[in-house]
């Protein structure tokens, strides 16, 4: 696992495939940070690969909606044709991953993308699950 460093938004390509993103706060420069990775790798993938994602939300208190909803917006803007998505959450507050699912829910494309939320404690399990994904 990654340790926290003074930035609050760490990316790392897992040799497995999987895109890690580790959120260590969730104020601007952290949303600034994630949506610019995401339209990165969007416009590297190829239009029917699947892009697995592991999201660590550590310390994190609930972002700001309107941001959140801002930057997501202007990547499906951007990214219209974009790849399958397969994320995995691990979270340590229901209460951010409720709002998070909350999100998640309303913003993904149902037919093109599957989130699920993992506890901390539970990250073999959320990679097992994002691995699966890789296979199909």
């Amino acid at each position: 696992m990654l340790m926290p460093t003074k930035e609050k938004f760490i990316y790392r390509r897992r040799e497995n495939g999987i895109h890690e993103m580790n959120w260590y706060g969730s104020d601007e420069q952290v949303l600034e940070a994630w949506s610019a990775k995401l339209g990165d790798l969007y416009m590297d993938a190829m239009t029917d690969e699947t892009l697995c994602f592991l999201y660590r939300l550590v310390n994190i208190g609930v972002p700001s909606m309107m941001s959140i909803v801002s930057h997501s917006r202007k990547i499906q803007a951007d990214h219209p044709m974009k790849p399958n998505t397969r994320s995995a959450v691990l979270h340590e507050s229901h209460l951010v991953a409720s709002v998070v699912y909350n999100l998640a829910t309303w913003l993904n494309h149902s037919d093109r993308d599957t989130t699920r939320f993992f506890l901390m404690r539970n990250e073999d399990k959320a990679i097992r699950w994002l691995s699966d994904g890789l296979k199909t």
